[in-house]
């Protein structure tokens, strides 16, 4: 099956009601726990490479921070969500109508990286200011965290040649650059490519990237990767959205020349096919999201594992957990437990600062319980005015995933606890 056709299936509805849609017609239904896995708010890019700047003649905007961290404007569109966060946990009774949440209640834990730590602090500064929450993460500061990260580790291994036959598979027999057509051609549109000193260089006068730069899949034990144009459109697709989202001038963001939705849609299609082959991929995205899966799944079944660390044990306990990580953490688990979905008014399907969010509802009268799953995330028209949202006024996109396993929109925390094992690899398993 090609690539693209991967990337635009559908297996979700969106919600109607915003974040207080029931898992039932019984209004008596009442949401227990929340377990947030969050991709980091918006960063200055996480590179600046010699490549970068042969594919275009023109200067790259300067960015506020040093590369990959989180902008202050990033900062300010984080605590935008988080208000929306604490009037509608307000109104559910996750947190208090006034005041701060009990002790142990709220628990936000970040990966290392200051784009992690600061999205982390800024959600706790919106949504229980001076309310002593901390921010917590692994004490080794200097190294990425396990838990959003057990092949860079080593905490297990991939197979690569089974991972390149599975990504061949969803290749299908077209070339992939074939594939990424008509995204190739906005990128060399937005770069001015013909004018670019790598096209000087070659002595083309209408350049085209997979020509230039030949798309090729490098596989090792720790993931894997595309190389050459595709990798270059995923790389730079996200970066022109970024200057988008931190407010840059029209003409900074790609030069002026992304000025229409549509242009955003089909470049973007090569950075969500490119995630979709190379963190979605069953083999990779299992693997990489078990460390995760533990930690979701014991804390919605409030367990705490007889080898749990600080971060499971505290999960048990806590009614809102706050998993701080990355783009390629919310594909992981997605892949791992075959969600798919296509965005609306944003082209990144794992945009800056969207949220996972598992929510545990309950019964009072018969105490049963259902598992639900949704996406919350700002728009790019949100992103640019800096829009602020609440329950009753502009809300954020809000997306209800339906579990492939389950019934409807909700599952039960047995099957969900099931489903989680069955996606696990053993070998990858961590608690951290």
């Amino acid at each position: 099956m090609r690539i693209l056709t991967h990337v635009l299936s559908v297996l979700l509805v969106a919600s109607s009601n915003g974040w207080t849609a029931q898992p039932s017609t019984d209004d008596e239904w009442q949401i227990s726990k929340v377990v947030i896995l969050n991709r980091h708010g918006v960063r200055s890019p996480t590179k600046d490479t010699a490549l970068m700047q042969q594919v275009t003649p023109d200067r790259w905007p300067a960015w506020p921070v040093a590369l990959g961290e989180l902008t202050p404007r990033g900062g300010q569109l984080l605590q935008l969500l988080g208000h929306y966060y604490q009037t509608a946990w307000q109104k559910n009774g996750l947190l208090p109508a006034q005041g701060c949440p009990e002790t142990g209640r709220m628990l936000v834990w970040a990966d290392s990286e200051q784009r992690t730590r600061a999205t982390g602090q800024a959600f706790i500064d919106a949504v229980a200011p001076n309310c002593g929450v901390a921010l917590q993460s692994q004490a080794d500061a200097s190294q990425v965290d396990p838990l959003f990260h057990p092949l860079k580790m080593g905490i297990c291994q991939l197979n690569p040649k089974a991972v390149r036959r599975s990504i061949q598979q969803q290749l299908g027999t077209e070339p992939v650059d074939q594939q990424f057509a008509s995204a190739y051609q906005q990128l060399a549109t937005t770069l001015n490519l013909n004018a670019a000193p790598l096209c000087s260089a070659q002595q083309q006068g209408d350049c085209r990237l997979p020509q230039l730069l030949p798309s090729r899949l490098h596989v090792d034990h720790h993931g894997a990767h595309f190389k050459g144009a595709l990798g270059l459109a995923s790389t730079l697709s996200e970066i022109f959205l970024l200057q988008y989202a931190e407010g840059m001038p029209d003409s900074q963001v790609g030069w002026g020349r992304i000025a229409q939705p549509a242009q955003w849609q089909q470049l973007f299609t090569a950075h969500n096919g490119n995630f979709a082959l190379t963190q979605k991929t069953p083999l990779i995205a299992s693997a990489n999201a078990t460390p995760l899966l533990q930690v979701i799944s014991d804390a919605l079944q409030d367990r705490a594992p007889a080898n749990g660390g600080t971060l499971a044990q505290q999960a048990a306990s806590a009614k809102m957990v706050w998993l701080i990580g990355h783009d390629t953490n919310i594909a992981n688990v997605a892949g791992a437990l075959g969600l798919n979905w296509q965005l609306t008014e944003q082209p990144d399907n794992t945009a800056p600062g969207l949220a996972m969010i598992f929510e545990r509802w309950q019964h009072p009268r018969s105490q049963r319980e259902q598992i639900k799953i949704k996406l919350v995330y700002q728009t790019l028209p949100q992103m640019r005015a800096m829009t602020p949202l609440s329950l009753h006024g502009e809300q954020p996109g809000i997306i209800e995933l339906t579990l492939p396993q389950c019934t409807g929109a909700a599952c039960t925390p047995s099957r969900f606890a099931k489903l989680s094992r069955s996606r696990q690899v053993k070998a990858c398993q961590y608690q951290p």
